[in-house]
């Protein structure tokens, strides 16, 4: 279904970094809950930064969900809460906790390459947080220097900024 010619062989060679669905079923996405997946990306953001540009955008609201029901992360949520997170609702605030930590510890690294250029990211207004997306330790940790909050699809240009300004 997706073209081997246009895009990296990585993707290819590396089916069991896919992210896994609630149901155990494979998605299309690399997770980023796997170091590999993490490397890689990274591996890119280095390559850009030898290049003389002022920074880079990171656009999350292009293909997500960036992790999801992996083994890593089931296993230590089950660890820390003594529950698997598949019973619980997508949206339960322990879980997207659980889920935000490997998107967060990408962005950490990328702080690092990038050093004192500027880092955007563009997240969808509705889903950042079940997309494992956790915009405000980004914010306070200082990984990103602007975000851009849009929303996924047609329409919904219109919305209230408020909550994200605060």
């Amino acid at each position: 279904w997706l073209s081997n010619t246009y895009n990296d062989t990585f993707y290819f060679q590396h089916e069991h970094l896919r992210i896994q669905n609630k149901d155990g079923s494979k998605g299309w996405h690399l997770s980023y809950t796997y170091e590999e997946t993490q490397e890689r990306k990274v591996l890119l953001v280095q390559e850009l930064m030898r290049y003389p540009i002022d920074g880079i955008n990171l656009d999350f609201l292009r293909h997500p969900p960036f992790v999801g029901y992996d083994p890593p992360l089931i296993e230590r949520f089950i660890k820390e809460h003594g529950q698997d997170p598949r019973s619980l609702a997508d949206d339960d605030p322990r879980w997207i906790a659980c889920r935000c930590a490997p998107m967060t510890a990408f962005l950490r690294t990328v702080r690092k390459v990038v050093g004192g250029r500027t880092i955007s990211a563009r997240v969808d207004r509705r889903y950042y947080l079940v997309q494992g997306l956790d915009i405000e330790t980004w914010l306070q940790e200082g990984l990103v220097d602007i975000l851009i909050v849009a929303e996924e699809g047609f329409g919904g240009y219109t919305f209230d900024l408020r909550p994200f300004v605060d």
